[in-house]
């Protein structure tokens, strides 16, 4: 699935995520020639800078080309690559890269085809390419996966099959937005009351990837806390699968699977730990999950049982007196118990509550 977003033309918001500079050279990647690898740059809805490369020499084959990104600091693209047919991608409009492409004086004996023969490519890490015939549209009118674009045997008319110059939307690496874990990392140990951002393989911005064969996570929370799951997911149906199991491993209690969506999920363990199990086809790919994970006190939930015994009675009450004069002190779970108006405070009206809750 291609996450993707049109008709940008009259979109604000674009127009102030969208930052324009004058071409620069960057770190001496000026061809003989005058020929500059980078002709502009943009930034996209997240964050995430991206730059307009120039593919010059065009004697240079994509194996090269790509070695020169990458040594300048850039990489394929983090978010999948837009669909057929859209105008805008990651809160960029197409049109204002293919105008800086259109305006670019390329030199006569670069030339590929005629001098209105420009293509802009775009590529991301699952292996997908997508192309913009920049001198005719400003629309993708062509996109295709399982092609690594940059490893290709001869050059880019492999895909084209007309003679193009060609121009590379490209990645600043470290520059895309990042989740607090991504599945498959060491166990994650939570502390009291900690909440992160859990995601998969492809991180905030991308997708998973095909064939992850029973890729896991474990994380754990400390004593007397339980781990409470909620958030987003878009995972390819029955094909794929996230499995979440209420312990350390699949042997636990599977408290559910998730697949399809999109959809939320609001899930709590048992106990102190969780262990999710992830597994993709070889095929077709989408955004996955997003979830915010959290280590919560274990606690009964009955209102006013401050010592967690499974009843609101007399001894709830002179406990939160006593808390109150400062003559002891309650746990987490104990001073939840205990405010009943959910001010943060325990005080007299919340002792008033409880007394209430015990004479009924």
């Amino acid at each position: 699935m291609y996450r993707t977003m049109n008709n940008f033309n009259n979109n604000e918001k674009f127009k102030k995520n969208n930052k324009k500079v004058e071409p620069v050279d960057q770190g001496g990647l000026v061809e003989t020639g005058s020929e500059l690898k980078i002709l502009d740059t943009f930034t996209g809805t997240n964050g995430t800078n991206y730059a307009l490369w120039n593919h010059s020499p065009n004697s240079n084959t994509p194996v090269d080309e790509y070695a020169l990104i990458l040594a300048a600091g850039y990489d394929v693209l983090t978010v999948p690559v837009p669909g057929t047919n859209s105008t805008g991608w990651d809160g960029i409009n197409i049109t204002n890269i293919t105008s800086v492409i259109n305006s670019y004086s390329i030199p006569t004996n670069q030339l590929l085809g005629s001098p209105d023969d420009r293509m802009l490519i775009f590529a991301d890490k699952n292996d997908n390419y997508a192309l913009v015939d920049a001198t005719v549209s400003s629309t993708v009118s062509t996109t295709d996966s399982n092609v690594d674009i940059f490893t290709i045997t001869n050059d880019e008319l492999d895909v084209i099959n007309i003679p193009h110059s060609i121009f590379y939307l490209v990645e600043e690496v470290g520059t895309a937005p990042t989740a607090d874990l991504s599945i498959g990392s060491t166990n994650y140990v939570l502390t009291e009351g900690e909440s992160i951002v859990f995601v998969d393989s492809g991180d905030l911005t991308g997708d998973y990837s095909n064939n992850e064969n029973n890729v896991t996570q474990l994380i754990t929370a400390p004593t007397g806390y339980v781990i409470k799951v909620i958030g987003s997911y878009d995972i390819q149906t029955n094909l794929d699968n996230l499995y979440i199991y209420d312990g350390d491993n699949t042997t636990a209690t599977l408290l559910g699977t998730v697949t399809g969506g999109p959809g939320n999920i609001n899930i709590q363990t048992t106990g102190d730990q969780i262990f999710f199990s992830f597994t993709s086809d070889n095929s077709v790919t989408s955004s996955g999950w997003e979830f915010t994970v959290t280590a919560v006190p274990n606690c009964n939930g009955i209102a006013g049982d401050i010592n967690q015994d499974g009843v609101a009675n007399i001894q709830d009450i002179v406990l939160g007196v006593g808390y109150i004069i400062g003559s002891i002190s309650l746990d987490t779970c104990g001073e939840l118990a205990a405010d009943r108006d959910l001010d943060g405070n325990v005080n007299v009206g919340d002792i008033v509550n409880i007394v209430n809750i015990v004479l009924a």
